[in-house]
């Protein structure tokens, strides 16, 4: 049973100690450091217990239920029990060490590629810096040794691709150069003579035209197969060698260069016009192409003629190069000492000698030979020429380019992927078409572009070989150094990632270009916008400016034509300033569209040299001196009459009406009817019926209401049978005054009382509308409403009505208003004499002038009317020597006049009442004489003050001032005739109309 017990707790004990080991691996230190001792503890050689841990704390407590009779074998079972443990707990450690330090290199690393990623991508010695810090923190990191190997392999490969990275986001389209390799496949949409690396779109006539030639292009987009060069530089070098022969011939200008017999493009004129003009000269000006600043520019235009915005493509320090003579070793020409050697391989099955070369032509050969020397080495042919029966026996296809002389077989055995990518892609960059990849040989010719794999079709090339061939330059030289080596940076990186950078490269490159395309787009429309508003504004008025300016020749030409027309405009706008400035009138046709062009422009102008505040007064002294209203006033005035805010649609319509008054021909013009339209309504609320300016806009914005429209629709009928019942007699009733004075009238003239009856009745007819069709509340509200518009005035004798009565707009002088009516007497009779008119009574009508002089706090003018008799008629005419008023200084007159008069009958007044106090006192001396009788002296006492009062009256009666009397209309004098102050009720009813 003992032992039974005793297995039992070893069993609890183990399970113990590997829980609570696992426990302690878990929660411990990051790093792992001291989990071994934690757990199993230390012990001397002899196995004796130095440093107690996990276990031995454990062992303790599981020992001390184990029973007596069987402790010495759980003890004997201790040290095995312990050096498992010890072992796990090493492993533990070591693991948890290795994952930390694992970790925190990633995260130096990290930083570290952050760095290079922020870092100058020139910055060589930082960057070895970072290189260096980066391998050392791993070094000295407790890694394994085949860990640490790992890291360093990952490190060399991780800091390179970040350097790389950090040169393509601040300068893209550079990697595949500094990793030797062959640039991206030519896009397809660059223009031919760029993918023939050909930037003067020079023609083929040899290979020994020019250094660097390879042989003529596929294309023949110009009639001739252009040359393709080994390398841009190569091709830019050549064109300006080209351009100095024919300079130095006697072509000496662009048209004779680029446009004349033997030249670039012989009889493009507009070629030759557009690159000099981009040198800054004329087209027949000297080119100077001996000056090597000027001929920098000429390629620099030539190659822009010939490319467009691709042309960008060609840095500034490739034509330096190309005209100071600094040409890159691939371009020069090709010594056969300088070729590597053609050697012929021996596999088995494919024993190739020197006769198979004979067959093959000479322009493979050339190729080959610069193939060879690009790679820096040479390539063991394996098969070149067969004749069809060998090219059977070698299991060719019928159609093999073998046969045809055009196809060579390369010996690659031996060779990394690395170098099989650089073989095809240089192959291809030489115009070889036809790329077979096999296990230890590559085929290439120089047929139709195709690939396959060992299975003769497409589908079996390999992966690899793809993505090479989509990146590789397809019929074109390599457009780089020959032998181009890696940069020492990048040494050692692996081909992969070096190919995913470069495609990527390729990508930001295409996207810079296509954005700094887009760019120069945009600057050059900005150009050219900014010289087309100086001559629209007039800044810009030399031609000079123009012609000498960085625009094409085509652009040139147009604003040149619009110089001119600007200029014979700006002309007729000088002279429309200058004749409104020496205050003379300008007659604008505003029918004429050439004319009125010249005077909006004159507008602009005159209205913008003058202080924001006194604008709208200037546009009041063009609209006067031309008669003419400018667009952008139109548009003022269209916009404001759009409007929906009554106070701005009030502005406008004010602003309207003068200018309409100002240039009523032009006012025709303005485009719409809404202008016109609106006023006359506008004019009609403010002049008959006497509305303000806001509440007549008011009144417009309330009846272009929809729902408004629909209801007065409805009720239309009803309200036109029932407005013809209204009659003046409504409005005079409502200003009768009582029993004791007389009504007002509705004025002397028919004019007046058809006035006041039509507004009465249209003012009816809203309010119709308003209260749906109540007729007394309709009636009651027209009535109040004239009531605020019309009162009485006595200008014309008796009272009648009318709006604005000058009564409420002039003061009293003397208490009353007299002095207005014997105005407007004098006033008619002095034009009616001349006429043979004797003047019987006169009127007056207020205008828009009169409402005007109101607002401005001026004496009011109004038109004046008299009324006269002929042939037994009465008859009604205008005084039309101006609009009547009493200014200040008559009215001045009168109140003076009055004044003196007023002092005098005072002093008159004071003299006779001292007369009358005289004889009152005299009474009263009479009443105290005590020797008189009473009834005498009462008698004599009321004689001599009845004697006083006589003499006083006597003495005002003859001294005081007598005003002249006003006179009386005809129903006046009759009402005097007949001993009345009241007069014939016609005036009340309108002249019969009841």
């Amino acid at each position: 049973m003992d032992k039974f017990k005793r297995i039992s707790v070893e069993n609890e004990f183990d399970q113990a100690t590997a829980n609570q080991a696992e426990e302690l691996a878990r929660s411990g230190p990051a790093d792992g450091s001291g989990l071994h001792d934690t757990i199993a503890g230390q012990v001397d050689p002899s196995g004796r217990v130095i440093k107690p841990g996990l276990f031995d704390n454990l062992a303790k407590q599981y020992r001390d239920r184990v029973p007596e009779s069987q402790r010495g074998y759980f003890d004997a079972s201790l040290p095995a029990k312990r050096l498992q443990l010890s072992g796990n707990a090493a492993t533990a450690q070591y693991t948890q060490e290795q994952k930390y330090a694992t970790i925190e290199t990633g995260k130096i690393q990290d930083g570290l590629l952050n760095s290079i990623l922020q870092m100058d991508p020139n910055d060589s010695a930082s960057y070895e810096a970072y290189k260096t810090k980066g391998h050392d923190a791993i070094v000295a990191s407790p890694l394994s040794p085949l860990a640490k190997k790992a890291a360093l392999d990952g490190w060399d490969q991780s800091a390179p691709k970040a350097l790389a990275q950090a040169i393509s986001a601040r300068d893209p389209g550079k990697l595949r150069e500094l990793f030797g390799m062959a640039p991206p496949a030519a896009d397809p949409s660059l223009p031919a003579g760029m993918r023939n690396n050909n930037p003067g779109n020079i023609k083929f006539v040899g290979t020994g035209q020019a250094p660097g030639v390879v042989g003529p292009s596929v294309n023949k987009d110009q009639g001739d197969p252009q040359a393709v060069f080994n390398t841009p530089e190569a091709g830019m070098r050549a064109a300006y060698d080209l351009a100095v022969r024919k300079y130095d011939g006697g072509k000496t200008s662009a048209n004779q260069l680029i446009a004349g017999d033997g030249g670039w493009t012989p009889g493009n004129t507009q070629a030759a016009a557009n690159i000099a003009a981009s040198m800054g000269l004329g087209a027949d000006d000297d080119l100077n192409l001996k000056d090597p600043a000027q001929a920098k520019k000429f390629l620099r235009g030539l190659v822009l003629q010939e490319h467009g915005a691709a042309s960008n493509r060609y840095s500034d320090a490739m034509i330096s190069d190309a005209v100071s003579g600094t040409a890159p070793a691939a371009s020069k020409a090709r010594s056969p000492a300088d070729d590597l050697p053609i050697l012929f391989g021996d596999t088995s099955g494919r024993v190739t000698a020197a006769p198979d070369m004979k067959g093959i032509h000479p322009d493979v050969i050339d190729r080959f030979k610069t193939l060879q020397n690009a790679l820096g080495e040479s390539l063991p042919v394996v098969s070149g020429f067969r004749d069809a029966a060998r090219n059977e026996r070698a299991g060719g296809a019928k159609a093999s380019q073998h046969i045809e002389g055009n196809a060579l077989d390369l010996d690659v055995r031996g060779k990394s992927q690395a170098e099989r990518i650089k073989i095809i892609q240089e192959a291809r960059a030489q115009g070889f078409g036809g790329i077979g990849i096999y296990a230890n040989s590559i085929h290439i010719d120089t047929g139709p572009q195709r690939a396959w794999g060992a299975s003769h079709h497409g589908d079996s090339l390999p992966m690899w070989a793809r993505h090479a061939l989509d990146s590789a330059p397809v019929g074109q030289a390599v457009v780089r150094q020959a032998n181009a080596p890696v940069d020492p940076r990048f040494v050692g990186m692996s081909p992969d990632d070096m190919l995913q950078l470069a495609n990527q490269d390729d990508v930001a490159f295409r996207q810079k270009q296509a954005g700094d395309v887009a760019q120069a787009k945009v600057e050059y429309e900005a150009y050219k916008d900014h010289i087309e508003l100086g001559i629209r504004t007039g800044e810009i008025r030399d031609p000079a400016l123009i012609l000498g300016s960085k625009l094409n020749e085509g652009d040139q030409a147009s604003l040149f034509e619009m110089l001119k027309t600007e200029n014979k405009d700006n002309a007729g706008v000088d002279a429309i300033i200058s004749a409104i400035g020496a205050g003379h009138k300008v007659a604008v046709n505003p029918f004429n569209s050439d004319v009125t062009k010249i005077a909006d422009k004159a507008y602009n102008q005159f209205i913008t040299a003058v202080p924001a505040d006194k604008r709208d007064q200037a546009s009041t002294v063009f609209v006067q001196s031309t008669g003419y209203i400018p667009d952008t006033l139109q548009a003022n005035l269209r916009q404001g009459a759009a409007s929906k805010n009554a106070s701005e649609l009030a502005a406008s319509l004010s602003q309207a009406d003068a200018v309409e008054r100002m240039a009523p021909a032009a006012f025709t013009t303005i485009p719409g009817s809404d202008v016109q339209t609106k006023l006359t309504d506008y004019r009609h609320l403010v002049n008959d019926l006497g509305m303000s300016g806001d509440a007549a806009a008011q009144e417009l914005l309330r009846r272009n209401d929809p729902v408004v429209k629909v209801n007065r629709e409805v009720l239309k009928p009803e309200a036109e049978k029932w407005v013809k019942k209204l009659t003046i007699g409504d409005v005079t009733d409502a200003f009768d005054p009582g029993i004791f004075s007389s009504e007002p009238g509705a004025g002397i003239m028919p004019e007046q009382s058809s006035a006041l009856l039509a507004e009465y009745r249209e003012i009816a007819t809203d309010a119709y509308y308003e209260t749906n069709g109540d007729e007394g509340l309709a009636k009651a509200r027209a009535v109040a409403e004239i009531k605020t518009r019309w009162n009485v005035s006595h200008i014309s004798g008796a009272p009648n009505l009318m709006r604005l009565p000058p009564e409420k707009q002039y003061p009293p002088i003397g208490g009353n208003y007299d002095y207005l009516r014997a105005n407007a007497l004098e006033t008619a009779t002095t034009y009616a004499e001349p006429l043979g008119h004797k003047v019987e009574n006169v009127a007056v009508w207020p205008t828009a002038q009169t409402r005007a002089d109101i607002e401005a706090n001026r004496p009011p003018r109004y038109r004046l009317f008299y009324r006269y008799s002929e042939d037994g008629q009465t008859r009604f005419d205008e005084v039309l020597s101006g609009p009547w008023g009493v200014d200040a200084a008559e009215m001045q007159k009168v109140s003076d006049e009055t004044g003196a008069k007023f002092k005098h009958d005072l002093k008159v007044d004071d003299e006779a009442n001292d007369i009358e106090r005289g004889a009152a006192a005299k009474a009263e001396a009479i009443n105290e004489d005590p020797n008189t009788q009473d009834f005498i002296r009462a008698l004599n006492s009321e004689a001599t003050i009845g004697a006083g009062r006589v003499q006083a009256d006597l003495h005002r009666q003859e001294n005081t001032t007598q005003a002249a009397p006003v006179p009386l209309t005809p129903a006046e004098q009759r009402a005097k005739n007949l001993g009345t102050s009241t007069y014939d009720g016609s005036q009340k009813t309108g002249f019969g109309n009841n």
